[in-house]
């Protein structure tokens, strides 16, 4: 073997064993560099349950992780947009305050996220008029969107135990 095959050998070791790192995530330019946001793959994963409970519809949102469902909310962005980096700096602080939320993130500019949002709006009754309106935040059987409700609401349905 010679020189090259082995300098060729190490670099895709290299590269298969620092890409395991980040599998399934995407860089956001936006956040500091220590973070990342999950790409649409982990918004893939997510299962939606709707039951009827004394005449009303109940909503859940889980993921399969570690071999347990748990609950999550799902948090649909543009990157290039303002209000949606300060609604995650929101998020994040909520987060903060209660350890078991877990937010799960979609980037609107991508097509599959597109169809998924498209699916929860309807799943969820959005009105019309704001389905292509970002920020928005599914968390705990409600629909939140926009900067307003998102920031107004969002804590407020953490503290509903009857979700």
């Amino acid at each position: 073997m010679n020189m090259k095959h082995l300098w060729t050998i190490l670099a895709l070791m290299f590269f298969v064993f620092f890409s395991n790192f980040v599998q399934g995530k995407t860089f956001c330019p936006a956040c500091p560099q220590e973070k990342y946001v999950p790409s649409g793959m982990e918004l893939e994963k997510i299962g939606v349950e709707k039951e009827i409970v004394n005449g009303e519809a109940k909503i859940q949102i889980t993921l399969h992780d570690d071999g347990v469902w748990q609950e999550v909310a799902v948090f649909f962005f543009d990157p290039e947009d303002f209000v949606s980096q300060r609604v995650r700096v929101f998020l994040e602080g909520l987060q903060e305050r209660y350890p078991d939320l877990r937010i799960v993130e979609g980037n609107i500019q991508e097509e599959r996220v597109k169809a998924i949002k498209e699916a929860l709006d309807n799943l969820f009754g959005v009105p019309e008029e704001k389905r292509e309106k970002v920020p928005s935040l599914f968390i705990k059987g409600k629909a939140l969107v926009g900067e307003g409700e998102v920031i107004t609401r969002a804590e407020e349905s953490m503290l509903c135990k009857g979700n």
